[in-house]
């Protein structure tokens, strides 16, 4: 059976489990996109969607006005983008990259934060590499689909409990510790001076438990608001003075 290599492209499905390996659609026939809208995601919640991927092995192409039967070699995955920051995908091909003819799949997954409260279309770049039917030159065709998954607040939330939270030392210079009133994983943390300029620190010192430990060397001096996000779609709020000394 010949398709359309502009069909080639990516179907996504649920699954729940974040740390099974993702398993092709084996009921795919047809390439194509189903859904083209994702489910949403809750922020605060575990989310996970498997990427399914059916390569044709026979094709028809439309060159310059001109049809061609082409043979898929194979198609490349080359990147899944504009995802939520929080988010990373991975694939159950170490190099993404399928036979004519194979299935193949990739996952999707992370926790949404307030911050990711949107719509957003994920972009995913296909390569097809093919041959035309007699000849022995190999082509390529670079497809690319959008899919659009909106994160949402949880059902009857319309803005996440902002918890204030003391800051130690305070002033403070190269480090400085939040005491968190329960055990929370800090995925980020937003510092606001008094011009309303804004530094995002993503990879804090410590975090863990009722600890969150931020690096601030690299932060001018001054006073600053401080917004805590946590893995459980909870921020905290506190202020501290960033001193040279």
């Amino acid at each position: 059976m010949k398709y359309i290599i502009s069909f080639l492209t990516i179907v996504f499905f649920s699954q729940l489990n974040l740390n099974a390996q993702c398993t092709p659609d084996q009921t795919m026939v047809v390439p194509g996109v189903s859904p083209t809208r994702l489910a949403d995601a809750t922020v605060g919640e575990p989310y996970s969607q498997v990427i399914s991927l059916l390569v044709p092995k026979d094709s028809v192409l439309d060159i310059g006005g001109t049809m061609y039967n082409v043979t898929v070699d194979s198609a490349v995955v080359l990147s899944i983008e504009n995802y939520p920051p929080g988010f990373a995908y991975e694939t159950n091909s170490p190099n993404m990259t399928w036979a004519g003819g194979a299935r193949g799949c990739a996952r999707i997954y992370g926790v949404a934060t307030e911050k990711d409260v949107q719509t957003w279309a994920i972009l995913v770049k296909v390569y097809t590499y093919f041959k035309i039917k007699g000849l022995s030159n190999q082509l390529e065709k670079l497809d690319q689909s959008t899919i659009d998954f909106k994160v949402v607040m949880p059902s009857g939330i319309n803005q996440i409990t902002a918890f204030k939270v003391q800051a130690f030392p305070n002033p403070a210079n190269h480090e400085i510790e939040f005491t968190l009133p329960q055990n929370h994983t800090i995925q980020y943390a937003k510092l606001t001076n008094i011009l309303g300029e804004t530094t995002i620190v993503s990879n804090p010192l410590k975090n863990q438990g009722k600890q969150c430990i931020l690096n601030l060397q690299s932060i001018a001096e001054g006073a600053y608001f401080v917004e805590l996000y946590s893995d459980k779609g909870v921020r905290f709020q506190s202020k501290f003075i960033k001193t040279s000394n």
